[in-house]
């Protein structure tokens, strides 16, 4: 796995959470077609994934690309903080830690 496909994998989890704003932007209540609207564009950003990580898969190892996936747990609250202004506790940075820390060992055995 060279570094390039690594960025890309790591684009590739950034563009599937970014659909995760798109569906909590149409909870927030503004109306059926703003819900609509959001929901869309969730489901567009859902698709692009979709080409990507097949994109993706076609050079790394379906198990080294989905071990990283957890990552998209980072970016979660990454968007919670800065787009929501939702607050960041200890226990959340342990467990983004935890993950973080998951993912080296898994990566540095295979």
């Amino acid at each position: 796995m060279t570094f390039k496909w690594l960025v890309g994998l790591l684009l590739v989890f950034l563009v599937y959470s970014s659909a995760n704003i798109f569906m909590k932007f149409s909870s927030s209540g503004e109306g059926m077609i703003t819900a609509l609207f959001y929901l869309v564009c969730a489901f567009a950003v859902l698709g692009i994934y979709a080409i990507l990580w097949q994109l993706v898969l076609k050079h790394i190892p379906l198990t080294t690309a989905f071990m990283f996936k957890s990552i998209t747990v980072l970016y979660g609250m990454f968007f919670a903080a800065v787009i929501f202004k939702e607050h960041i506790t200890v226990n959340n940075m342990i467990g983004a830690l935890m993950i973080i820390t998951g993912i080296i060992i898994l990566g540095w055995r295979s």
